[in-house]
């Protein structure tokens, strides 16, 4: 790396550290390892490039991107390539079409602005397809495992943010011979972008899955109580049962119903049916109740 693109590099990080002086937040610039487990036991952990606290006390998780495309992060403009007929009715839509620039969108044009990082591209694991992802996709994965952790051990997140930078270098048989640029671009918050949030709801879903089916659980349980309630009634109905044994049973079948209902209202409770630790001992007080 020649001295000039050292200089460039150093001239853009400065740049960043105006922006986060901007914001006032503090940044922890520390790899830190986040160590956790999923919903259904699972161990894993991640490291962070960076950490931010902004004044209100939340949390800003940070990663460094880097890419050997100069376009992968650049924004372009697209147009709907349709064909009308005289009516104005669409005959033909060969979707999105990229313009050089925005002077190329006439009036009535569906347009908009894109990044090749927001387009799905086929995702390999081990030489296999397993299914279209974009980059931002992929990123946006990675840093709400991230997120998952930090909030087990510290709080709340407030944003996922990528800070890309394309890398341009030279090689010869297959070894970085030379760094002729390198270039920073927007951070991007990863949680303002429409096309991925369902993607980072997903990742959530995933690592909060108990994988028990609490609704199994409590047809189980209810169909053991109603059993059990069957019996005490017969009980009940015995002449020759004392008074104080039949408030006894009356109290069991109170306690009964009302551990079922707390279970029964937690398993609809898509907070409270993710705790397992919390689903657990609400299913040994049912049980225990009968």
């Amino acid at each position: 790396m020649s001295d000039d693109t050292f200089n460039s590099v150093i001239e853009q990080l400065q740049e960043l550290k105006k922006r986060f002086n901007t914001l006032k937040w503090t940044v922890y610039t520390d790899e830190l390892t986040w160590y956790g487990q999923m919903a259904n036991g699972t161990r894993f952990a991640g490291t962070t490039d960076l950490i931010a606290v902004d004044q209100q006390g939340k949390i800003h998780v940070l990663d460094f991107k880097t890419t050997a495309s100069p376009t992968r992060f650049d924004l372009k403009y697209q147009k709907r390539g349709v064909v009308r007929d005289l009516d104005g009715e669409i005959i033909d839509d060969y979707g999105w079409i990229d313009v050089a620039d925005k002077s190329e969108i006439k009036e009535g044009d569906e347009w908009r602005i894109t990044s090749s990082f927001l387009e799905e591209k086929a995702t390999k694991d081990y030489g296999q397809t397993i299914g279209n992802r974009s980059y931002a996709a992929q990123y946006a994965r990675q840093l709400a495992a991230y997120r998952y952790l930090i909030q087990q051990e510290l709080g709340p997140v407030a944003s996922l943010e990528i800070i890309p930078f394309y890398v341009g270098y030279r090689t010869d048989k297959g070894k970085v011979t030379d760094i002729h640029e390198v270039y920073m671009y927007e951070p991007v918050n990863l949680t303002d972008v429409e096309e991925i949030k369902q993607e980072l709801r997903d990742v959530d879903d995933f690592l909060r899955d108990t994988g028990t089916n609490w609704s199994d659980q409590l047809e189980a349980l209810s169909a053991k109580i109603n059993n059990r309630i069957d019996y005490i009634n017969t009980l009940l109905s015995d002449e020759h049962l004392s008074e104080d044994l039949k408030e006894n049973l009356r109290n069991r079948v109170d306690g009964m119903l009302q551990e079922l209902d707390k279970l029964n209202k937690a398993v609809s409770d898509k907070t409270k049916s993710t705790d397992t630790v919390f689903m657990q001992q609400l299913v040994a007080n049912t049980e225990t109740a009968f």
